[in-house]
């Protein structure tokens, strides 16, 4: 199924595509598309493609009533593919001369856009990097009425850098590769022909993004907060569903392997932020390894994965301290993790506990 119930834009050439991948967003989708409309950014200037994965909750009923109001919205019909597929459906429409995404239960706060465009203009710069705040669902109504004062603060911008550099720069465990906190030409994305992974459900933008600041030429960052990053009890982060957790449990395997095969195709580069990957690649191989024993992951299935990662040189993992898990319980559970026999002995032992339990434990 791919319905494009599109209301076409203008065939001339517009500054800016915001992508919305959407999947049940019923809740969210129109606090993202007011966030939108209220940028001081003409309607002719930009267009924004919501791309419905299949929503089932009046998501898309919702879209198209903004999009009677706003002919520079369109919408993406298409069978739930997940979040990569939606976003390469946006890509391929996309003609904005840069592409931002936006997820549906996100915003953007204040009025920030135009200023960022301005940045991306000024400089030439392939990338422009702003800033986010990740916000409790419960705070998100304060924040909205206070958003505003977000432009009452000293602006900076850095100097034009390559990516790498850029890497260098904000080398440090605390710095986002998001491409919902870019602002990206979409001829780099065509340049290099980057698409999002289809089959990977957690950390498929982080991909994307470190791909692109390591091929970026001209790179700029900037301290204006544009972004909100909403905490929600069921997303596929945070939820306690257990087909989502354990969907996320097994993206975090491919996505170490991905990472981490990108990284060491540039591990050359001078700069702090290979290691930064390792790191972070180790620590999502911990996640993954203890996230076996909360989901139906069988010891073969984590025997088989630990095996693929030996191979890819990602076991034994090496130390994280530098992302907070510096404590004496982290430095044990990660001396466990790496004593492969042992591990897989107590996987197994977990596994026969909730046989006999009932899955109690």
């Amino acid at each position: 199924m791919n319905d494009n119930k599109s209301i076409p834009v203008t065939e001339a050439a517009i500054d800016l595509s915001i992508i919305i991948p959407l999947y049940n967003g019923a809740e969210t989708i129109e606090r993202a598309l007011r966030s939108i409309y209220s940028q001081d950014i003409p309607d002719e200037r930009f267009e924004v493609i919501v791309v419905n994965d299949g929503s089932t909750d009046g998501s898309e009923q919702l879209v198209a009533r903004w999009a009677q109001r706003h002919p520079n919205l369109s919408i993406i019909n298409q069978a739930n593919s997940g979040p990569g597929a939606a976003r390469n459906a946006g890509l391929a429409q996309a003609r904005g001369q840069y592409i931002g995404f936006l997820d549906a239960d996100d915003y953007y706060a204040g009025k920030h856009i135009e200023r960022l465009l301005e940045i991306a203009r000024e400089n030439d710069a392939e990338i422009v990097i702003y800033e986010t705040r990740e916000i409790n669902e419960a705070d998100v109504e304060k924040d909205l009425a206070t958003s505003a004062d977000d432009n009452a603060f000293s602006e900076r911008v850095s100097p034009v850098m390559t990516g790498v550099e850029t890497e260098d720069k904000a080398g440090k465990a605390g710095f986002l590769f998001c491409c919902n906190y870019f602002l990206v030409k979409r001829e780099l994305y065509e340049r290099l022909g980057i698409r999002f992974d289809t089959t990977i459900y957690y950390g498929e933008d982080t991909i994307v993004s470190v791909t692109l600041l390591l091929h970026a030429e001209r790179v700029v960052t900037t301290n204006i907060l544009a972004h909100r990053y909403v905490l929600r009890p069921d997303g596929l982060c945070r939820s306690r569903d257990n087909e989502k957790k354990t969907r996320r449990v097994r993206s975090y395997k491919a996505f170490v392997i991905a990472i981490n095969r990108i990284n060491e195709d540039h591990s050359g580069r001078k700069s702090r932020g290979y290691l930064l990957h390792r790191r972070r690649t180790a620590l999502f191989t911990f996640f993954y390894l203890y996230g076996t024993f909360a989901n139906p992951i069988s010891t073969r299935e984590l025997r088989d994965a630990i095996k693929e990662l030996r191979q890819e040189h990602i076991y034994p993992l090496c130390s994280f301290e530098d992302f907070g898990y510096s404590g004496l319980r982290h430095r044990l559970m990660l001396w466990l993790c790496n004593h492969e026999h042992l591990f897989l002995a107590l996987h197994r032992l977990h596994a026969w506990l909730k046989r006999i339990t009932g899955g109690s434990r």
